[in-house]
């Protein structure tokens, strides 16, 4: 099976290793790594699903956007769009972070709007800027 995993670089050794398992549920097409919290640990925002399929196996869709806070010890808190407020739809195309005073994360979405969200006071938590 397919699986998806983060690569850790220490120093030149790389190793591997499988994300949580909410991760798995759909296919991750796009990651963003960046300290969200500000703790100095870089942490992961994904999204993803694929519409590619034939008719008869559906779409995989059951990405709605994750966020993975790094605790320091290769572990990861993950947080679920209503306790990020990072939620996607549809078949993700574009992961984009822009940082500035006011820092935002730009969706792109297969036919679909583009989705804005802006990151709060330093903390993991983003703004829907769409609604």
């Amino acid at each position: 099976t397919t699986a998806s995993y983060v690569i850790w670089n220490n120093k030149g050794s790389f190793t591997w290793e499988e994300l949580p398992k909410e991760v798995q549920f759909s296919p991750v097409k796009k990651m963003l790594v960046k300290d969200l919290n500000n703790d100095k640990f870089p942490d992961i925002m994904l999204a993803g699903n694929d519409f590619g399929f034939e008719v008869s196996t559906g779409y995989y869709e059951a990405n709605k956007g994750l966020v993975l806070l790094n605790k320091g010890n290769k572990k990861f808190d993950v947080l679920n769009p209503s306790q990020s407020g990072f939620l996607t739809r549809g078949q993700i195309d574009a992961l984009l972070y822009l940082d500035g005073k006011k820092p935002k994360v730009v969706v792109g979405v297969n036919r679909g709007k583009l989705l804005v969200f802006e990151k709060t006071n330093g903390q993991a938590a983003i703004n829907n800027k769409n609604q």
